[in-house]
């Protein structure tokens, strides 16, 4: 639209950077999946006004890929894990954080197999 501020590049050691680009450290994610794509989903820990004693998850901001995006994403991260702990050791997750084959045949239970495409 006309009335939409148009976005600007910044050229960076690493290539051209918008100028919508920020940087937020995260705590935690969560995700959505369609039969077409997959969202990942940033969480940090904020303490809601008014409400004293409470922590809760906040959502920071999301990024929504194809995917065959997903799938090079996850083995790429698989690789930097795999790489990082056997220069440094072992990263100490709890238990509790581990993937669950409910969560995800939940996620999956209303796709139908016709509708992908590879």
């Amino acid at each position: 639209m006309a009335d939409e501020p148009k976005i600007q590049l910044i050229q960076t050691p690493m290539g051209l950077r918008s100028t919508h680009y920020r940087e937020t450290y995260v705590t935690g994610f969560t995700f959505r999946a369609t039969v077409s794509d997959f969202s990942l989903i940033f969480l940090s820990l904020a303490s809601p006004p008014g409400i004293p004693n409470t922590i809760l998850n906040q959502e920071e901001g999301a990024v929504t890929m194809t995917l065959s995006t997903m799938k090079v994403l996850s083995e790429h991260l698989s690789a930097v894990v795999k790489a990082y702990e056997e220069r440094l050791g072992p990263i100490k997750i709890d238990a509790r954080l581990k993937p669950k084959k409910e969560n995800t045949d939940a996620l999956l239970a209303g796709f139908d197999p016709d509708q992908l495409t590879t």
